[in-house]
């Protein structure tokens, strides 16, 4: 149904233990992207991929799950929270990142303020 109805990309969160049979399940169906969130280890890549997932999101990101995303050909979305964390995504060729935590961080002022010295990064601000 959300295919037909235009949208493609499905993220299923590893928060729960039915999350990676539920990838290998939606995987399956012709027309869609499935995405694995909640992506925090490099086992949890390597897990997503397997099941067919076919890219990943993450509240933040470390040289490890980057490497192991990398090497699993799973595309990220990584999380970023400072200009400090964006800067050092962008020197990897991440210029599409998600700011999170979103509220916490200060909203879309914050969001704003972050992207204003850095228009070559698309963030994403997740709904909390």
């Amino acid at each position: 149904m959300l295919i037909s109805g235009g949208l493609p990309a499905l993220e299923v969160t590893l928060r729960t233990p039915a999350a990676l049979e539920t990838i290998q399940e939606m995987a399956k169906i012709p027309g869609g992207y499935v995405g694995a969130g909640t992506v925090l280890t490099p086992a949890d890549a390597e897990a997503a991929k397997k099941a067919g997932a076919t890219f990943g999101v993450s509240p933040g990101a470390t040289p490890r799950l980057l490497d192991a995303c990398e090497a699993n050909e799973l595309t990220l979305l990584p999380g970023a929270a400072t200009a400090t964390e964006a800067m050092a995504l962008l020197e990897r060729g991440d210029t599409v990142q998600k700011f999170f935590p979103a509220e916490a961080s200060g909203g879309a002022n914050a969001l704003k303020a972050l992207g204003a010295p850095m228009p070559q990064i698309t963030f994403c601000q997740p709904a909390e």
